[in-house]
This record gives C-alpha cells, structure tokens and sequence, in this order.
C-alpha cells in the first residue's frame, strides 16, 4: 500500500479498497491500522467515537 501522512485517510481508501476486492492480507492491514489510530487517540471520547464509526464498524466486521 502507499504512503500517506494521514493514517485516517489511508483507512478510508484501504476500506474502499476492501469493498471492491477485498482480501485478507488488506482486511489484516485494515485492522492493524486500526489499531494503531485508537493507540494514538488522546482520551476516552474519542477513541469510543472511532471504534463506532462506519469505516472501522466495517473492517471489525471482515
């Protein structure tokens, strides 16, 4: 995948990627960055308005 400065807009287009041709070598890398966005996530509130979002609903679901 490619480089971008922006973790949250890099999981936007790996999960449109995901909704054309998935497969589970992209779904795995979905999720790792994922996880490392709600790491970097300063406080409770957001991290729980993350993880509810549509996009990282979709790739929980994968």
């Amino acid at each position: 995948m490619g480089q971008t400065a922006d973790p949250a807009l890099l999981l936007q287009a790996i999960d449109t990627l995901l909704t054309l041709d998935g497969d589970d070598p992209l779904a795995a890398e979905a999720r790792a960055l994922s996880d490392r966005i709600l790491a970097a996530l300063p406080d409770e509130t957001m991290r729980r308005r993350f993880t509810k979002s549509e996009t990282v609903q979709r790739i929980l679901r994968l």
